[in-house]
């Protein structure tokens, strides 16, 4: 027990018991603390009969009883506790209201509806279940293709019960092979001479297509027609693909905002947007570094953005530059019967450009298409190289350079093998 010191009242002989009355309220609250084991003046008892007589000769005499942990003061005739009185016992309180019952709730499946939820017999609430969606549609079957021999002839190829080819026997100790050629079809060589290449028939947005004439852009199903100029593979109609970054359309534009225009001219895209800006950094005001050797861009997987030298291997295979104009342009859709004879099939239409400012100009007269190169030095900047056909003009104006937040056309180049 933790040792408290008590101040105690010094007394000479104290005469009485009304005395001994008198120095207690005089000492205050200092001798009512209990807690004691060290008292100035007090001797400690192992109880009160070992305290000894309380007398005259004893009064005013303090002792500290072990026994109970109190102290005693004798008034000459008997040990007196300094403890104080115990307060009254208070009635006892009203018993608490006891908790209200908790409420038992449950959970029932109706069938064809949902789940009915009650809460101590009462329906609280009713989750119902959710409209099932349609079906979606069945994918489009895939066409089937297989090889028959044919006695004396050679080998029948027919896709879905229908004959496609027939590869006839060779003269005789030639051997003949067949390599699948993924993306393309089946190609046939004998005596190490590719004879024929059967195609595959697949399907692109709903619609089944030939590998040999067209391809499938992934990214929206979009199906373009290609053509073969020379050593070069392009797309024989402008790239429509709506370039975005993050979830808006970024860099592209429909002729006048006009959803028409850009189903018969394909889209109009600044520089930064054919370069596809969000994985190179090329646009306006920086140079590129994509722009030196073969750049996708905005191309689908297997095609790339055409540089200064593959527009000029297409001027070469079409005649030169001083006819490319007439060559490359389509057959019909340029104002004032400025079309062109289409002699390779190239099909360029005069879908115009969009301005810096926002100003759609010149469709029907001419058509502009973006090189995959900058301008030199410190104009690269801000300009790269296009080309452009006009209408009255049979050759191409190429070798110009134009800033790059003005938007033309583009047409990818397939990649070489």
């Amino acid at each position: 027990m933790k040792s408290k010191t008590m101040k105690l009242c010094r007394v000479g002989v104290l005469a009485g018991l009304s005395a001994l009355t008198a120095l207690l309220v005089a000492c205050g609250d200092d001798v009512t603390n209990t807690d004691v084991t060290n008292v100035t003046g007090a001797k400690t008892v192992a109880d009160l009969a070992a305290a000894g007589a309380c007398n005259a000769d004893a009064t005013g005499e303090i002792v500290l009883n072990s026994e109970d942990g109190a102290l005693y003061v004798c008034n000459g005739k008997k040990w007196i506790t300094m403890k104080g009185d115990a307060g009254e016992t208070g009635e006892p309180g009203a018993p608490g209201n006891p908790g209200a019952a908790g409420t038992s709730c449950e959970a029932t499946s109706i069938a064809g509806v949902g789940i009915e939820v009650s809460c101590g017999g009462v329906i609280v609430d009713t989750l119902k279940n959710g409209a099932k969606g349609d079906p979606g549609d069945p994918g489009d079957a895939g066409t089937s293709c297989e090889a028959t021999s044919i006695a004396g002839v050679g080998i029948e190829i027919s896709c879905d019960g229908v004959p496609v080819d027939t590869l006839k026997n060779g003269a005789a100790g030639t051997s003949c092979e067949a390599t699948s050629i993924a993306g393309v079809g089946v190609e046939i060589t004998c005596g190490g001479v590719v004879i024929d290449t059967v195609h595959y028939v697949l399907p692109c947005g709903g619609i089944a297509y030939s590998t040999a004439t067209h391809f499938c852009d992934e990214r929206d199903t979009s199906l373009y027609e290609m053509v073969r100029i020379g050593s070069q593979t392009w797309m024989k109609t402008n790239l429509h693909y709506d370039y975005k970054k993050g979830n808006a359309s970024y860099g592209s534009y429909c002729y006048n905002n006009s959803a028409d225009s850009c189903a018969k001219y394909g889209r109009l895209y600044t520089w930064a947007a054919a370069m596809d800006t969000v994985n190179t950094g090329c646009g306006y005001g920086k140079t590129c570094a994509a722009a030196t050797g073969r750049a996708q861009g905005i191309c689908p997987d297997g095609w790339h953005m055409p540089d200064s030298t593959e527009w000029e291997t297409l001027y070469a295979a079409v005649g030169g530059k001083d006819s490319a104009g007439e060559a490359l342009k389509a057959a019909q859709g340029w104002s004032d019967n400025g079309n062109g004879d289409d002699s390779y099939g190239f099909a360029a239409l005069p879908a115009g450009q969009r301005s810096s400012n926002g100003t759609s100009q010149y469709v029907g007269n001419s058509a502009y298409f973006w090189y995959a190169t900058e301008a030199e030095g410190n104009y690269g900047k801000e300009n790269a190289y296009y080309v452009t056909l006009y209408k009255y003009n049979n050759d191409v104006s190429a070798w110009e350079y134009q800033r790059k937040n003005v938007a033309f056309s583009v047409r990818c180049v397939k990649n070489s093998d």
